[in-house]
């Protein structure tokens, strides 16, 4: 009587297979679908109300809409767009996204503008803390403000 065994074992792991994203798994071999971006928390809508600071203080400006898209190709940056009270709409600005904190790298507007900054994303509260600078005729004016999402 001769009793073969024939043992099958899976290799696969699953996980997430996408370098760029936050919880990129090197092990894992079959995609999961479990794969989370650093700029997922910021994509939506978002009521921005910002401030310019005018000497130690800062004046109010008038509240706008901020729509954030993730890039189709690439994930890690993002597309922020504002809508004004008056409907118009800035130009895209480009973000990079690392946990909790996109980064707007220096980027000029036509010859008029050039923008950077910071948003911190507060998973507690839901909110996005903004401080960006803004150069317009070489002058350098600071903004803080908060968004609270709209979706």
């Amino acid at each position: 009587f001769l009793l073969i065994s024939i043992l099958s074992t899976s290799c696969d792991t699953e996980g997430c297979t996408d370098p760029g994203a936050g919880n990129y798994d090197s092990k894992a071999d079959s995609d999961d679908g479990s794969c989370i971006y650093d700029a997922e928390p910021f994509v939506g809508s978002w009521t921005l109300s910002d401030s310019l600071r005018a000497g130690v203080s800062y004046q109010f400006l008038e509240v706008k809409q901020m729509l954030i898209l993730t890039s189709s190709t690439d994930k890690g940056r993002v597309k922020i767009v504002w809508t004004y009270p008056n409907g118009l709409t800035s130009d895209t600005i480009i973000a990079s996204a690392k946990p909790n904190t996109l980064t707007i790298e220096e980027q000029d507007f036509g010859d008029e503008f050039r923008l950077q900054g910071t948003l911190i994303y507060d998973e507690f509260f839901d909110v996005i803390q903004i401080d960006y600078s803004l150069v317009k005729n070489n002058a350098i004016n600071f903004y803080k403000g908060e968004a609270t999402r709209n979706d």
